[in-house]
C-alpha cells in the first residue's frame, strides 16, 4: 500500500510501473563500517499506450502525446556510514536527464538530488 522509494536509487523521479530499465551499480567497502557505492539506470516506457509514474503510483506524464519509449536515465553516487550498531548515516547525490519521452510530454529539465539520512534502530 505505502511502497518504498527505494526501488532503483536514494532517490528517483520514475515508479516502478509501465517501465523497463537497466541498472548497472558497483558497490566497494573502503572501511568494514563504509559502503560507497555508484549507480547508473536508464528507462523505458514498457507500453508506449501508457504513462510514466510517480513511486506511489500516481500518473506523472500521460502517454497520449508521444510514442517514445525512452524516459530518461539516471546517475547516482552513495555513501553509508554505520557509525554504531543502532546508527547508520547516508548520503547521496544523483542527477536525472530526461529522455525523448519526458521532452515530448512538458517540461524537460535536468533534475539534480541530494539527500542526507540518519537512521536510528533499537
Amino acid at each position: 500500500m505505502f511502497p518504498r522509494g527505494k526501488y532503483f536509487a536514494s532517490q528517483s523521479p520514475v515508479g516502478p510501473r509501465n517501465l523497463i530499465h537497466l541498472q548497472p551499480s558497483v558497490t566497494v567497502h573502503p572501511h568494514t563500517q563504509v559502503a560507497a557505492s555508484l549507480r547508473g539506470a536508464a528507462y523505458w516506457r514498457q507500453n508506449v499506450n501508457d504513462g510514466v509514474y510517480a513511486i506511489p503510483g500516481t500518473l506523472v506524464r500521460s502517454g497520449r502525446d508521444s510514442d517514445a519509449r525512452f524516459i530518461g536515465k539516471q546517475a547516482e553516487f552513495a555513501v553509508a556510514w554505520r557509525a554504531s550498531a543502532e546508527l547508520t548515516l547516508s548520503a547521496s547525490v544523483g542527477v536525472f536527464v530526461p529522455g525523448s519521452f519526458v521532452q515530448d510530454t512538458g517540461p524537460a529539465r535536468t533534475i539534480k538530488m541530494t539527500s542526507a539520512m540518519a537512521n536510528f534502530r533499537f
